[in-house]
């Protein structure tokens, strides 16, 4: 479940070894030194942050062979809403052991995790072997991972200005059924639309998105 790139809009700002432990905090704090896009939200905004690539008991990779370790990230993310980047933040997680990232929320920092695993299970990979064609020909590998398939499938398929975070994380757990989907820190409102974090498929979703950034 290895990712090299992020995405803000429909375009990647951030490819290669640009795609660091570094510039994803930078990223979450707001910090203009970073050399692309960087949040530009407010106490009032809506943050939502999707995280895959390999990971072991709290530690996540990143494409350059760092880690990105439990504590660090909810320092981070801490920071970032100490900081005034949010005002409620969803963090959506796929990998292995996943479930050891979050030690340190709580129920009322307006952060909330959901993440593909529990602290000592694997993540596991979906549309695999014959599943895995890409123009014919088989890649070898897998197209992508049970719970994140889950849970874009679900986006792409729901009306995201109506079904709440919570209705999409019962369906994405009760069909991610090789590893135990977890929850963690501020449900006060996962009643809230997904659309409110993921975007709205409209013509203007892409700049709403991209004016969170600088």
């Amino acid at each position: 479940c290895s990712s090299d790139l992020v995405a803000t809009g429909n375009s990647f700002d951030y490819t290669g070894n640009n795609v660091n432990k570094a510039n994803f905090f930078k990223v979450l704090l707001g910090d203009s030194s970073a050399p692309g896009p960087v949040l530009k939200s407010n106490s009032d905004s809506r943050v939502f942050v999707y995280y895959a690539d390999h990971g072991g008991v709290g530690i996540v990779a990143d494409p350059t062979g760092d880690l990105i370790y439990a504590d660090e990230l909810n320092k981070t993310l801490i920071k970032a809403k100490t900081n005034g980047m949010f005002k409620e933040l969803v963090f959506y997680m796929e990998a292995c052991e996943s479930g050891s990232m979050f030690p340190d929320l709580t129920a009322d920092g307006g952060i909330y995790a959901v993440t593909a695993t529990n602290a000592s299970t694997s993540s596991w990979g979906d549309y695999c072997g014959s599943d895995a064609m890409v123009n014919g020909k088989s890649i070898g590998s897998c197209l992508g991972d049970l719970f994140s398939t889950n849970w874009l499938e679900d986006s792409d398929g729901s009306d995201m200005s109506t079904e709440t975070i919570a209705e999409q994380v019962k369906r994405v757990t009760a069909l991610t059924t090789k590893s135990p989907v977890q929850q963690f820190g501020d449900m006060s409102f996962v009643y809230e639309p997904i659309g409110d974090f993921q975007g709205i498929n409209e013509p203007t979703s892409q700049q709403m998105t991209e004016s969170l950034l600088r």
